[in-house]
C-alpha cells in the first residue's frame, strides 16, 4: 500500500510538473510524430542511414547538432517555467521539492534524444542496418553526454542544498542556484529574440531554400522544434510569471489574424488587364481538343500516323514525380517515335511536377539543339525529380508561415508555396542553365522551335468553392456530357500568364502541406477562387484523358469516310499507388485524435481508381465494337511496392529508394526483351505472369510495336 502511494503521489507531481509545461510537451509529442509515427519520415531516416556515407554524413552531423540544441532548449524551457512564480508570489519550498523539478526538466529535455533514436531503430533496411545502429547508438551517447553535462555543470545532484529566503523571488532563487550565470530570466529572453531574427533570415527565401537544403530535412525540422520550443517556452513563463493567459490569448489572435492575412493569391506575370472579347472568343475556339489536334495531327513530324498516345498520371507527391518523370523519359529513349505521339498528358498532383519537369526539360534541349540525345534528357530528369524538395517546403511552413500566422496583414513572399515552387526553379535551373520554369507555361506550344512536337501538358486541379475541376492547360475539352463545368483556368484570370513552376505547384497543392492559390476571375459569378491538389477531385488523370479521347474519336468519325486516315488510340497510365498489392491500413490508436483524419484521407484518397480503370476498359471495349478499329486500349505501367521498402509520398526520397524505382524501370525494358526474344522458360513465364514487373514488360513491349506502326 506504501509503494502505491508513493507512486501516485509521484504521479501526481510529474502531471503537475508537465501541465506546467503544457507548452514545451506538445512540441515535444509533435515531434514524436513527425518522426516516430508518420510513415513518410522513415524515407528520410533511410536517407541519412543507407545512402552512400559521404553524402549523408554531413546531414547527419546537423541532426547530432540540432538535436543537441533541441534537448537543451527543452531543458532549459521546463527549467524555467517549473521554476518561476507568479509575480507577487514568494519561493517557499524544501529543497526536496526544487531537486524534483531539478531532475523532471533534465529528464524532459532527453526526451529528443530517444525520439530520434526510435527514428533510427524503426526502419528496417538489411543494408543499412549497421549504419541504423551507430547512428542510434550515437544520438544515446549524446543523450548521455547531456545529462553529465547538466549534471556536472549546473550542479544537479541530489546532495545539492539550497537556501530558500523568504525575501527572494524565485527568479533570483533560479539565478543563485545556478552558479556563474546570469539570470536565466535575461538569458532566455535573448534567445527568444535571437529566435525571432532566425526567423526574419529564414523567411528571407533565396537564404531559406539554400539553407534548408544545406542541413537536410530532418535537421531542419529539428532545427525548428527548437525554436517552437524556445518560443513555446517564453509564453509559458510569461503566463506564470504576470498570470496572464498567453496561450489562449496567442490562440485566439492567431483564429483572428487568419481571416485577414490571406496570402495565397498566385503568381502571374503580368499582362494587360484589357483583352478584347473577339481574343477571348479567338482564344477558346484554339484551346478546343479537335482544333489542336488537327494541328498536331497534321504536323510535318507525324505523317503516316497510326498510334495516337494520351498519358494519365496518378497523384502521390514526390513519389509521383520521380515514376511519372522517369518512366516519360526511359520511354522516349527506348521507344523510337513514342513520346512525339504523345497528344496530352493528363497529370495529377506530384504527376504534374513529373510530366511537367520532363516536357521543360525536352524543351530546352530543343532549343539547345539536343533533343537528340535522350540519355542526357534522361539523366538530368532523375537529377531533377529526385532533389530534396521536402526542406524548402517545410522551411516555408515553420518558419515564415509562423510570422505569417500572428501578422495583421497578408505577406505574399512568406506563402509557403512559393518556397516549393523557387526550389523547383532553383533545381532546373541548376542542372540546365536555363530558367524556363520562370517563363509562361504555354511557351512550350507558343515557341515556333517547338510548336507541337512536344505533348500538351493538362495540369488537374481542384476548385474548392465548387469541388469541380479546374485544368491548367492550352487545350480545353468540352463541357458536354461531363460530371461538371470544366473551369478553363487560363480563360479565367482576370490578368497575366501563368509561369510553368506556377501551373505545376497548383495541380500539387495539398492543404496543410502547400497552401491553396486563389485568384481573381474575369467573368466568374465569384470574386475569386481558390484552387488546390487535383486528387481531391481525381486522382488517377484519367477522367480528363477519356474526355480528350472522346473528342478525339469523334475527330476520327468525322474524318474516317472523307481521308480515309484511321488511327487507333492507346491510353498509358502511369500508376504510382499499390493498388495490386496489400495495403497496410491498420489503424494505429496511438493519438488517434491526430492521426485518425490524416490516416483516413490518405487512405481513402484515389480509391475510385481501380473502378475508373474498370470504366475505362468497359469504354474501350465498347468504342471497339462501335468503330471495328482494334487498337484502341487502356494499358499501365505500375509501381512494385517491394517488401520492406518505404516509397514515401513526401517532398523527400532517398538515393535507395529513387535506385529502387529507376531499377524497376530498367527491369521492365529488360525482361520485354527477354519476352520478345523468348528467352524465358514456360514455368518461369507462369510465375512471372503474376507479378507487377510482367504486366510492366508487357505494357513495354506493345508501347513499341504500336510505336512502330508509326515510322
Amino acid at each position: 500500500m506504501l509503494m502505491v502511494n508513493t507512486f501516485g503521489k509521484r504521479a501526481r507531481k510529474v502531471i503537475r510538473f508537465l501541465r506546467k509545461g503544457w507548452f514545451v510537451v506538445l512540441v515535444l509529442i509533435g515531434g514524436f510524430v513527425a518522426f516516430d509515427a508518420a510513415s513518410q519520415s522513415k524515407d528520410v531516416f533511410v536517407g541519412l542511414s543507407v545512402d552512400p556515407v559521404e553524402q549523408s554524413l554531413w546531414h547527419v552531423l546537423f541532426v547530432y547538432l540540432f538535436m543537441f540544441t533541441w534537448s537543451l532548449s527543452v531543458w532549459y524551457s521546463m527549467r524555467l517555467i517549473l521554476t518561476t512564480k507568479g509575480k507577487n508570489k514568494w519561493a517557499e519550498e524544501e529543497p526536496s521539492e526544487v531537486r524534483s523539478r531539478n531532475k523532471a526538466a533534465l529528464w524532459v529535455g532527453a526526451a529528443p534524444y530517444l525520439i530520434i533514436s526510435l527514428g533510427f531503430i524503426l526502419p528496417d533496411y538489411p543494408q543499412g542496418e549497421m549504419l541504423f545502429i551507430l547512428y542510434s547508438f550515437g544520438a544515446l551517447v549524446l543523450g548521455v553526454f547531456y545529462v553529465w553535462l547538466i549534471r556536472r555543470v549546473y550542479q544537479l545532484n541530489i546532495d545539492t542544498k539550497i537556501e530558500i529566503n523568504r525575501s527572494q523571488s524565485s527568479l533570483f532563487v533560479l539565478k543563485d542556484e545556478v552558479q556563474g550565470f546570469k539570470s536565466l530570466g535575461r538569458y532566455y529572453v535573448t534567445s527568444f529574440v535571437l529566435s525571432i531574427v532566425t526567423l526574419l533570415m529564414m523567411s528571407y527565401m533565396p537564404f531559406g531554400i539554400w539553407f534548408s537544403i544545406a542541413i537536410g530535412p530532418l535537421a531542419l525540422f529539428l532545427l525548428a522544434l527548437t525554436y517552437l520550443t524556445i518560443i513555446s517556452g517564453f509564453l509559458s513563463w510569461f503566463a506564470q510569471r504576470h498570470s496572464f493567459p498567453t496561450g489562449i490569448v496567442s490562440l485566439v489572435w492567431i483564429l483572428f489574424m487568419s481571416a485577414c492575412n490571406d496570402n495565397n493569391d498566385f503568381r502571374v506575370l503580368m499582362g494587360p488587364n484589357d483583352v478584347p472579347k473577339e481574343k477571348i472568343e479567338i482564344a477558346k475556339e484554339e484551346a478546343s481538343v479537335k482544333y489542336q489536334f488537327d494541328k498536331w495531327k497534321n504536323h510535318e513530324s507525324r505523317k503516316g500516323l497510326k498510334t495516337v498516345f494520351v498519358v494519365a498520371g496518378q497523384g502521390g507527391g514526390s513519389r509521383a514525380s520521380f515514376w511519372t518523370g522517369n518512366n516519360l523519359a526511359k520511354l522516349n529513349e527506348s521507344i523510337p517515335n513514342f513520346y512525339s505521339n504523345v497528344f496530352a498528358i493528363s497529370s495529377v498532383s506530384g504527376s504534374s511536377a513529373g510530366s511537367g519537369f520532363y516536357n521543360a526539360l525536352c524543351y530546352d534541349a530543343i532549343k539547345k539543339g539536343e533533343y537528340q540525345n535522350k540519355a542526357a534528357i534522361s539523366q538530368k530528369t532523375r537529377e531533377v525529380t529526385g532533389a530534396d524538395y521536402l526542406s524548402p517546403n517545410t522551411a516555408g511552413t515553420l518558419f515564415p508561415e509562423i510570422i505569417q500566422s500572428i501578422s495583421p496583414f497578408g505577406i505574399p513572399p512568406f506563402d509557403r508555396s512559393r518556397y516549393l515552387e523557387d526550389a523547383w526553379s532553383n533545381e532546373f535551373e541548376s542542372v540546365t542553365g536555363t530558367e524556363f520554369l520562370e517563363d509562361p507555361f504555354d511557351q512550350l506550344y507558343s515557341d515556333k522551335s517547338s510548336s507541337y512536337l512536344l505533348p500538351f501538358n493538362v495540369f488537374n486541379t481542384t476548385v474548392i468553392e465548387t469541388g469541380g475541376k479546374s485544368l491548367i492547360s492550352v487545350i480545353k475539352p468540352s463541357d458536354e456530357r461531363k460530371r461538371s463545368k470544366i473551369l478553363h483556368l487560363n480563360q479565367e484570370l482576370k490578368q497575366g500568364q501563368i509561369p510553368m513552376k506556377v501551373a505545376m505547384s497548383l495541380s500539387a497543392r495539398f492543404p496543410a502541406f502547400t497552401s491553396a492559390g486563389t485568384f481573381e476571375t474575369k467573368n466568374g459569378s465569384s470574386d475569386s477562387l481558390s484552387i488546390a491538389d487535383g486528387g481531391y477531385y481525381e486522382n488517377s488523370g484519367m477522367e480528363t484523358a477519356v474526355e480528350i479521347i472522346d473528342e478525339l474519336i469523334e475527330y476520327r468519325r468525322e474524318r474516317l469516310e472523307s481521308e480515309q486516315d484511321s488511327f487507333n488510340i492507346v491510353l498509358l497510365f502511369i500508376e504510382n499507388s499499390n493498388s495490386e498489392q496489400e495495403k497496410d491500413k491498420s489503424v494505429q490508436h496511438f493519438l488517434s485524435i491526430l492521426q485518425t483524419p490524416l490516416n483516413g484521407l490518405i487512405n481513402t484518397w484515389g480509391t475510385e481508381d481501380e473502378p475508373m480503370q474498370d470504366y475505362v476498359q468497359q469504354y474501350f471495349s465498347q468504342i471497339r465494337m462501335i468503330d471495328s478499329i482494334p487498337g484502341d486500349t487502356l494499358v499501365k505501367i505500375s509501381l512494385n511496392y517491394r517488401e520492406g521498402e518505404y516509397y514515401p509520398l513526401s517532398r523527400f526520397i532517398s538515393e535507395h529508394t529513387k535506385g529502387n524505382m529507376i531499377s524497376q524501370i530498367e527491369e521492365m525494358i529488360i525482361r520485354a526483351d527477354e519476352l520478345d526474344e523468348l528467352q524465358i522458360s514456360e514455368d518461369s513465364l507462369t510465375k512471372y505472369k503474376e507479378t507487377i514487373e510482367y504486366n510492366n514488360a508487357c505494357t513495354f513491349s506493345f508501347l513499341k510495336e504500336q510505336s512502330a506502326k508509326n515510322r
